[in-house]
């Protein structure tokens, strides 16, 4: 995978996602990446491994959130990507910065 995101993807998912981010440079790939992550999730749920799925759908989320923060034009799809899969994932994301990504936005007053 290493020749499509450019990266040692085992190394990317050693790392928090920030620091993920940061050496991911491309929106679309960083985007990529945190689908992957989504993936793993959903393929670890069926393994009937539910703690680990949640993890790695935590980690999607984060990095769904990373990427909308840092590529401002891949936020919308970012957010719908979150808003889909944050339903079907318990809360718990490590920083405030995520929980907070994922709330709806205020109603305009």
């Amino acid at each position: 995978m290493e020749g499509y995101l450019g990266f040692d993807y085992e190394m990317l998912g050693r790392i928090d996602p920030a620091s993920a981010a940061l050496l991911v440079h491309e929106g679309e790939v960083l985007r990529t990446l945190a689908w992957i992550a989504a993936q793993e999730g959903e393929l670890l749920e069926s393994a009937d491994d539910p703690a680990a799925a949640q993890d790695r759908r935590r980690r999607a989320l984060a990095l769904y959130a990373e990427c909308a923060e840092r590529h401002p034009a891949e936020a919308e799809a970012c957010r719908e990507a979150a808003s889909t899969l944050a339903t079907g994932t318990e809360t718990g994301l490590p920083a405030e910065k995520y929980r907070r990504w994922l709330e709806p936005p205020s109603p305009a007053r």
